[in-house]
């Protein structure tokens, strides 16, 4: 027996409410403590009903042990499943490992409904109408559920326990997949997604944090049932009802609260995770899910491809064809994704022919001017002239070099690709206009003129990445590669001789031209930064300085960054997100720098680099008039770094 004696009621009530007794039975037992206490004697209700057979003593004391604990604050055990430990919480309530006591102690997952929930009677009538429909659904990639029900009040819901590891966790510690493993992935999850929409059922919430890999690299999706009435933190709410899905992978028709929408909306949150799952990023972000959710019915997102240029064609092909605004462009179930997977993963295209970037969130490739550079034939014929014509156009430039550089000759299945700097200065072509996403954003403090929409002619375009040693070329801190990228350590010290971490580029660049990064800021809370040359000259370009807090170019006029009269200074709450992949661009000209972040213009340096020094914390010491990167007690993979030549050619020093 415990300590804690619940009362009366509350042992009658839960009995019943377990159904362990009848109600008639309850009503003779109460009719028993009224003759008792008539009588002067006091008999706990527990005691009655075993008296009368209705109990035995072992359920009794069970019953006071849960109700106790109950009292105490915690939960020991929900219908048949003791609780073990907690494995998490979230927008969807408390996770725990459980034991199923009525099956041979087999191991579940019990998740709790929150209290908000729960109060609510229209929501736990279906809350429960979706678990049992979801119980029925039985699939190696889908978390199998057992059962639903109410203990002490709490609403449960069980499921089978899968040891692994959610992709939300592991896109926290690896920033993002190979693409390989991504494809794996997400066929498996559609097969999955197949099965349910088979018999009816939409999961609604399709992201990496409902999808779990165990060990032995099976994929499952997790919460059928509770994903089409639960949202989580992030469900945008509307005045007159809810919205399902998390906002970053919501789909259009999802978002506009169509009626009749079917498995094919799974499929756009399913393009929207494999997005992530390659490129490091969800899909879009905003200020606010509202803004995030505006950005998926009418904003378009990069080409991947611009940040992981080893990703096949085929693999953005499925993407974008996922992604399609409307229902019909998309796939038409799962198994055909599925097809078309499998092609992308044996090096093949995908089947038929490619979805107009202009039908869906996937935009035409940022770099290229030809086309979508993919298989087939007629982009390659496209891409030839444009290469013809900016060739006629290099051999009449009055002021081109007279020793050639001969370019690396694309693979043999792949398009001729023309690199286009995102905001162009000089000679240019005509092109569309850019993107609503990359129209500049208004950042407290700083006015930002909307460049141009035409695009410069560029030069050759230099991996400095691939030239780069971090054992000979790092100027302070430990540089190492990593998964085909640079990573810097948690360097950075006030100090003469050490200053940033900080790795000198082999490479003196031309009077023109734009030096562009794509990176992921692991830890800390400073910045990562850009060393440049102009006029002869070093200077750094800093983004996250300050406790995250502040872009600049340094030095002005000897004053560093969070100085007030640093002109070039833009102040946010947060610059940079640990985790997050960013593309970085300074497009170096002659008269003065711009700084773009993720296509958008941030801030300038003053007209002809006026009163601009050198700050010695980035000097890179022994190197003059190289490139650098840098980052200040901040861990920082640097996934591309590269120069696209403007106006001249630069030279590499190795």
């Amino acid at each position: 027996m415990t300590d804690q004696i619940p009362t009366d009621d509350e042992f009658a009530r839960y009995v019943k409410q377990v159904a362990m007794v009848t109600p008639e039975q309850v009503e003779a037992a109460e009719q028993e403590l009224k003759r008792q206490f008539a009588s002067g004697i006091t008999i706990p209700m527990g005691e009655i009903l075993v008296k009368q057979g209705a109990i035995t003593a072992v359920q009794r004391e069970g019953v006071e042990k849960r109700l106790a604990a109950k009292q105490a604050g915690g939960l020991q055990q929900l219908g048949p499943y003791r609780i073990v430990r907690k494995l998490g919480e979230g927008g969807m309530g408390a996770v725990y490992l459980a034991e199923d006591t009525a099956a041979n102690q087999r191991q579940v997952a019990l998740k709790v409904l929150p209290k908000r929930h729960a109060s609510d009677a229209e929501f736990v009538t279906r809350f429960k109408r979706e678990a049992r429909s979801a119980i029925g659904l039985h699939h190696p990639n889908i978390v199998t559920a057992y059962a639903v029900g109410e203990d002490f009040g709490v609403h449960w819901y069980a499921m089978e326990f899968c040891p692994g590891e959610a992709l939300d966790a592991r896109l926290k510690r690896d920033t993002c997949l190979p693409w390989q493993d991504a494809v794996r992935i997400v066929a498996q999850i559609a097969a999955g997604l197949g099965h349910a929409h088979a018999t009816g059922i939409i999961h609604r919430d399709i992201k990496p944090a409902n999808i779990v890999v165990a060990a032995n690299g099976t994929a499952k999706v997790l919460d059928f049932g509770l994903a089409k009435q639960l949202g989580g933190g992030q469900s945008l709410m509307t005045q007159t009802g809810v919205v399902m899905g998390t906002p970053h992978y919501i789909a259009p028709e999802q978002a506009r609260g169509d009626k009749g929408i079917d498995g094919r909306a799974d499929l756009y949150a399913l393009g929207a995770t494999l997005y992530h799952l390659v490129t490091g990023r969800p899909p879009f972000s905003g200020s606010s899910p509202a803004a995030v959710i505006m950005r998926h019915l009418s904003d378009e997102l990069p080409d991947p491809r611009d940040e992981v240029r080893d990703l096949p064609v085929g693999v953005v092909e499925v993407i974008r064809r996922l992604m399609a605004k409307q229902p019909k462009d998309r796939y038409r179930d799962s198994e055909a994704l599925i097809g078309d997977l499998e092609l992308v993963a044996a090096g093949q295209a995908p089947a038929g022919a490619a979805l107009d970037p202009s039908l869906s969130s996937l935009a035409r490739r940022r770099r290229q001017v030809a086309g979508d550079g993919d298989h087939r034939g007629t982009y390659v014929i496209s891409a030839g002239v444009v290469v013809a014509l900016v060739a006629g156009w290099w051999l009449l430039k009055p002021d081109r070099q007279v020793t050639p550089v001969t370019p690396a000759p694309p693979p043999a299945e792949a398009v001729a690709e023309i690199p286009v700097p995102a905001l162009p200065v000089g000679r240019t072509i005509p092109l569309p206009p850019p993107p609503t996403s990359t129209t500049p954003v208004p950042i407290e403090g700083v006015a930002r003129a909307t460049p141009p929409p035409t695009a410069t002619v560029p030069g050759r375009v230099i991996d400095l990445l691939a030239l780069a040693d971090p054992l000979r070329d790092a100027v302070f801190g430990t540089w190492q590669r990593v998964a085909g990228g640079l990573m810097s350590d948690a360097a950075g010290e006030w100090q003469t001789g050490r200053g940033a971490a900080r790795l000198a580029l082999p490479y003196h660049p031309p009077v023109e031209y734009d030096f562009r990064i794509v990176f992921t800021k692991h830890s800390g809370q400073q910045c990562v930064s850009q060393i440049f040359v102009a006029r002869g000259q070093a200077f750094a370009w800093i983004m996250g300085g300050w406790n995250n807090t502040v872009f600049a170019f340094e030095n002005l006029r000897g004053l560093n960054g969070n100085e007030v009269d640093n002109t070039t200074r833009v102040r946010q709450a947060s610059c940079l997100t640990n985790g997050q992949r960013y593309e970085a661009v300074l497009q170096v000209r002659r008269d003065r720098s711009t700084a773009l972040l993720d296509g958008r213009v941030i801030s300038q340096t003053p007209v002809d680099y006026r009163d601009l020094t050198s700050p010695p914390v980035y000097h890179l010491t022994g190197r003059p008039g190289t490139l650098g990167i840098a980052s200040w007690q901040s861990p920082t993979t640097f996934h591309v770094v590269e120069v696209v030549e403007i106006s001249g050619t630069g030279t590499p020093r190795r």
